[in-house]
């Protein structure tokens, strides 16, 4: 799209670029520490992440304004990574301080439900990257803490109502897994799954 959304951590704002023209930026104002940022697809739409203050920043892209303040955590729970499902509905946040990943609902612009995605014993997952599936009925989380990716599934025709909503799965890592991403098949090949870890990068 025309549009680029940057969350400036050190600067409490989020910078909105217009990519056309004369590649204007606008700033606004976010809450403490801005760590994440998403497009919605309606490409007016933006998401930032806020770590210290555990809340979540919509923002109107045409007139570069907050159009609300949404709470999704603790303050410090750090909410990091944010990815925004195909049909807009859904925005997912990691929040790496609590082994959480928060749903929003964007049409009321409203946290719908908290999945925890850590473990009964241990010191902590620490979920960073979110990635959606090509098929939106997988979330799958960078668990920096425990070296892997929890696959989440999410409400789909392919889930059963018992398995909406929680870890059905856990793919191992190498260290510190910090971002993931899904890709579509395509005539050259099958989807892949892939993440960078602070350690390396494996596909």
């Amino acid at each position: 799209g025309p549009r680029l959304l940057g969350a400036l951590n050190l600067a409490d704002a989020a910078a909105v670029g217009a990519l056309t023209g004369a590649d204007t930026v606008r700033y606004v104002s976010a809450g403490a520490y801005p760590f994440g940022a998403a497009i919605a697809p309606d490409g007016r739409t933006g998401l930032v992440s806020n770590e210290a203050a555990g809340t979540g920043t919509v923002v109107d892209l045409d007139a570069a304004t907050v159009l609300r303040t949404i709470v999704v955590g603790a303050p410090l729970s750090h909410p990091q990574d944010i990815v925004v499902d195909p049909s807009g509905r859904r925005a997912y946040v990691s929040l790496s301080a609590s082994d959480q990943v928060v749903v929003i609902n964007l049409r009321r612009r409203v946290v719908e439900r908290t999945v925890w995605v850590g473990r009964a014993t241990g010191l902590g997952t620490k979920p960073t990257g979110l990635a959606l599936s090509p098929t939106a009925d997988r979330l799958f989380v960078a668990e920096s803490g425990a070296d892997e990716l929890a696959v989440v599934a999410l409400p789909s025709a392919r889930t059963t109502r018992l398995e909406r909503w929680t870890v059905i799965g856990r793919i191992p890592t190498a260290a510190q897994p910090q971002a993931v991403v899904a890709t579509t098949a395509t005539t050259h090949g099958p989807a892949r799954l892939m993440y960078v870890a602070a350690e390396g990068l494996w596909i």
